[in-house]
């Protein structure tokens, strides 16, 4: 018994050594960023197969919405999973490249904001990436897609924008953080009227504000035309198309062919309706 002990010990011993000694496989991720460069490809292959799928499905009939409620929770844990693996590389190195394009992929991922995840991942951005220059790409997205107040990742993405627009060098980054920022001066007035908020104008001057610096400080940004845009178009919208505000004057033509001015009919009700054929 004892000899059969000891001699299957050593057979053991020997083979944990053996795999321990294998070379890794060829294509198996070494570094972090080959790790980070695996996962993002496999979350994507894994979108991709669920969006397939769900293609080939009615959604009208019970039993395929069925299906594809379970298909997307699959991939949804799988991506969920890849956001986690992700995220524990740039936590162990957060000044690190892996890190960076770690946190860059989370945050430029807006479902990660509802997660768990998300948060850290802006957090560690704001206090290791923020003067990073690379980061412009994954602010045009933040500044877009700014989670709202309602979520806890709100209060790191505001600090991140604010981060960026202070420190980073590169005018494309700091444009669409400051974006981001007017972005949510906007919003909070958009829900103080859905409230009829007394403080709503007082949120419209504050947003004006916001929206005139945008348009001065980084409208004229190269590579980033459309944040002087967007920035115009919402002002434009804020003096003009409120509650209150006097409509904006329109000229076309009737069904009958006559032309006609919105102002002609001044002190009427009037319903607008926009459509158009392709």
């Amino acid at each position: 018994m004892c000899r059969w002990f000891t001699s299957a010990a050593l057979g053991l011993a020997l083979a944990v050594s053996a795999a321990a000694d294998d070379p890794p496989k060829k294509d198996e991720p070494k570094t972090p960023s080959e790790k980070v460069a695996a996962i993002k490809k496999e979350v994507a292959a894994a979108e991709a197969a669920y969006s397939k799928a769900a293609r080939d499905l009615d959604h009208e009939k019970k039993e395929d919405a069925e299906k594809d409620r379970k298909l997307y929770m699959e991939f949804s844990k799988k991506q969920e999973a890849g956001f986690a693996a992700a995220l524990e590389i740039a936590k162990a190195d957060p000044k690190s490249d892996a890190a960076f394009a770690a946190l860059t992929w989370l945050i430029g991922t807006p479902r990660t904001f509802y997660v768990p995840v998300g948060k850290l991942a802006l957090e560690l951005a704001a206090e290791h990436h923020a003067a990073n220059p690379k980061i412009a790409p994954t602010l045009k997205m933040l500044g877009y897609f700014t989670p709202p107040e309602s979520i806890d990742s709100h209060q790191a993405a505001v600090a991140l924008l604010k981060a960026v627009v202070a420190k980073n060098p590169n005018k494309v980054a700091r444009a669409y953080a400051a974006m981001g920022l007017a972005g949510q001066a906007v919003g909070r007035l958009a829900v103080a009227e859905s409230k009829k908020d007394p403080d709503a104008d007082k949120l419209a001057a504050a947003a004006e504000t916001e929206l005139e610096a945008v348009i001065k400080d980084h409208g004229d940004a190269e590579g980033s035309v459309d944040v002087g845009d967007w920035a115009k178009g919402e002002l434009f919208e804020l003096r003009n198309l409120r509650v209150g505000k006097v409509a904006p004057d329109i000229e076309g033509e009737d069904l009958d062919g006559v032309k006609f001015k919105l102002s002609d009919y001044r002190g009427k009700v009037v319903v607008i309706d926009f459509w158009g054929d392709w």
